[in-house]
């Protein structure tokens, strides 16, 4: 019968061998947070947004502390997105409804 040792076998070995020897191993921890506290959204003036605005609430109590928006227009928001100025906007709602309908331009 052959022995198959799982690389977790073999880590949990060690420390067993590294405790039994005296050996301290330091613990790895975060000095700071490691998630973001602020927040940028894209800002453009259309009423189908408006949920992203009322969001902003239930942001902050999530822990974003900074939330701003960046005016960009409708046509702009992947490339403010791409480009670090934005962090998150509504582009994909966008991108859909003018692909979907090319006749029909809609603003939302």
């Amino acid at each position: 019968m052959a022995l198959i040792q799982t690389r977790r076998d073999f880590v949990a070995g060690l420390g067993a061998a590294a405790g039994l020897a005296g050996i301290s191993i330091p613990l790895a921890r975060a000095d700071e947070l490691l998630e973001p506290t602020s927040l940028r959204l894209t800002q453009i003036p259309a009423l189908c947004v408006v949920p992203q605005y009322m969001a902003e609430e239930l942001l902050r109590a999530e822990g974003f502390g900074e939330i701003s928006y960046v005016d960009t227009p409708v046509d702009a928001i992947d490339a403010a997105i791409g480009d670090g100025k934005a962090d998150f906007g509504l582009a994909a709602s966008f991108d859909l409804s003018r692909r979907s309908m090319p006749a029909r331009r809609s603003r939302c």
